[in-house]
């Protein structure tokens, strides 16, 4: 071995050295996990056709990168959203299906993916803009926010 490939390699060493120790140390702010939460709809007895829910940010800093779509088939597809709302710490949902075959009863409308920065946890709550029956009057429902896990 040269005495510059001995040098190339100890420089290597000793940069490869304090990477790991400057992440080692690195505080809990850096700290990036992605987390999956559900939101669920409960309409009751009534065909759920169209709904709209509103999530917002209360604590942590949180970014939505994925909308998927819900458990039952008239909502498999992601749900629509508003691009401009994601700026403002929060995320409007909204999805609607014409079929005859429609959920009742407490079913998930759609997931989240979501990146967290730093320790905290986030915090987060969803309100129900709107449910719709097939005949397209509005009706009281729960939506509820669950966690799925961190990656």
């Amino acid at each position: 071995m040269t005495a510059r490939s001995a040098m190339t390699l100890l420089v290597l060493g000793l940069a490869v050295a304090t990477a790991a120790a400057v992440r080692a140390d690195a505080p809990d702010a850096a700290r990036v996990r992605f987390v999956r939460v559900a939101i669920y709809i409960d309409s009751g007895a009534r065909a759920l056709a169209a709904w709209q829910v509103e999530v917002v940010v209360r604590a942590g800093d949180v970014e939505v990168v994925g909308v998927e779509g819900g458990e039952h088939p008239a909502y498999a597809e992601p749900a629509y959203y508003d691009p401009a709302a994601l700026r403002e710490d929060r995320l409007v949902l909204a999805a609607f299906d014409t079929g005859t075959s429609l959920p009742t009863g407490r079913t998930r409308v759609a997931t989240l993916h979501l990146m967290v920065r730093g320790a905290a946890t986030p915090e987060l709550e969803a309100r129900l803009v709107v449910a719709a029956d097939p005949n397209g009057r509005s009706f009281d429902a729960a939506v509820t926010i669950e966690g799925g896990g961190e990656r």
